[in-house]
């Protein structure tokens, strides 16, 4: 039989908006499911993302993200411990970007890679889809005001329901190599 498939969200490059505020804009509730919040050692990449110390841990945030009540992503956060307060927020139905703010640590610049890969069993459930379906998968660092990293975040978008578009221009001259350095430190993610 025929059917319509539902159109696929686009996000446009240039400001980088967090999935709340992006989905409130598109006139959608956007909300979480909690997967896992704690203080953990970090992961190799995560270490050098966030330019960390041996022996420092991260808070480490795993989210359902959600639109409408349904599944969009799987988003896998970590930050530097001094943002621990916010394991105390109301991260389901709250902003983590919000909850940034009210510490003082403002996102400011982010530094994004986008590929694809398949879904495993276990994101396949989460995200209601066939096992090995498509997932955009966004690696990125956000850095704060100061230049200081904030965040290294992957998420992992259903494919068929999450674009982003981008938009480049032709013969421009590639980046310095400072922002060469900083991609190179978040590629591992």
């Amino acid at each position: 039989g025929t059917f319509i498939a539902p159109q696929p969200m686009h996000r446009h490059s240039g400001a980088l908006m967090n999935f709340s505020t992006d989905m409130r804009r598109r006139g959608k509730r956007a909300s979480s499911r909690l997967l896992d919040a704690r203080l953990r050692t970090p992961t190799a990449a995560d270490a050098e993302a966030l330019r960390l110390d041996e022996g420092s841990r991260v808070v480490s945030l795993s989210r359902l993200r959600l639109a409408d009540d349904v599944p969009m992503a799987i988003e896998n956060v970590a930050l530097p411990a001094s943002c621990a307060p916010v394991l105390a927020e109301d991260l389901e139905q709250g902003s983590l970007h919000e909850a940034l703010h009210a510490l003082g640590r403002v996102p400011t610049t982010a530094h994004s890679w986008i590929g694809a890969r398949t879904a495993g069993a276990a994101e396949a459930r989460l995200l209601d889809i066939a096992p090995r379906s498509a997932l955009l998968v966004e690696r990125r660092i956000i850095l704060d005001g100061e230049g200081v990293p904030l965040e290294h975040t992957e998420s992992a978008y259903v494919a068929d329901r999450y674009v982003i578009d981008v938009t480049f221009r032709v013969g421009e001259v590639e980046p310095s190599s400072e922002t060469d350095a900083t991609a190179g430190a978040g590629s591992g993610g």
